[in-house]
């Protein structure tokens, strides 16, 4: 995969507050950008399950999070496996100057208009993995084998082991027009005790722009309420556990709700 053949805009844009994140618009050419929407929404297409389901449709499996998700398979083809590959997860790890570690969890996220605001929190949480690397070296969560919160084995043949969030990153596309009131937009914080309703900073929704930032105590962020639909490619890159504690203590690691 040739990313300089992908990649429109060069100007990542480094913001300081409320906390370091990158905002950049434009991301890919307009031509990519137009694949990568047509494939979501061939998926938004199969329709939607209130129950979690195998994974051939987006379906409400996040427990408290108001939206739908999909989580991207281990076999993924097409435009949308750039958020996997080899090459996307290097220029991640490269901007935020992160040892990651091959292990990828990617998913797209659909919210329905009316959407309730989320819960302030920094995605410094655990993520279990199984040592099966595609060619490229890349790990990619297998639900069919270990639970990705819990680490629980769902097959004989499954070791899990442990590692960190390390990167996350959300990408707006295939979504309507978007104007000031409209909602959808992440809610980035300095203090996880601010109200969700009154972000220190707030990224909107734009089509091809996307919002990335480290992992860390302070990345407090969260989705906010929407008038119309908002949809989004979400990905994570991994560090070691030990990096983690090293840098901040164990305390610091969040465990799951």
């Amino acid at each position: 995969m040739r990313l300089d053949l992908w990649l429109d805009s060069r100007r990542w844009w480094r913001r300081t507050e409320p906390f370091p994140h990158i905002v950049a618009s434009n991301v890919f050419k307009a031509t990519t950008y137009e694949a990568l929407a047509k494939s979501f929404g061939e998926i938004l297409d199969r329709g939607f399950s209130e129950l979690p389901e195998g994974g051939t449709r987006f379906c409400r499996s996040m427990k408290g999070y108001d939206a739908y998700g999909y989580r991207m398979p281990l076999d993924i083809e097409g435009p949308l496996s750039v958020f996997v590959s080899r090459e996307w997860h290097d220029m991640l790890a490269g901007i935020f100057g992160v040892d990651a570690t091959d292990e990828i969890e990617a998913a797209l996220h659909h919210h329905a208009g009316t959407s309730k605001t989320g819960w302030v929190h920094n995605d410094l949480n655990p993520g279990w993995f199984i040592d099966r690397q595609r060619p490229d070296g890349i790990i990619i969560s297998d639900p069919t084998a270990c639970n990705y919160q819990t680490g629980k084995s769902l097959r004989a043949d499954a070791t899990p082991y442990e590692r960190v969030r390390a990167i996350a990153l959300i990408f707006y596309l295939g979504n309507p027009p978007w104007k000031p009131g409209d909602g959808g937009e992440t809610g980035l914080y300095k203090l996880r005790t601010a109200r969700p309703e009154h972000p220190d900073a707030a990224v909107p929704p734009l089509n091809n722009t996307l919002v990335a930032f480290e992992c860390t105590p302070y990345s407090f962020h969260t989705f906010l309420s929407n008038r119309s639909p908002r949809s989004t490619a979400i990905m994570w890159l991994h560090r070691r556990k030990e990096d983690v504690v090293e840098r901040w203590g164990a305390g610091a690691i969040e465990e799951w709700r």
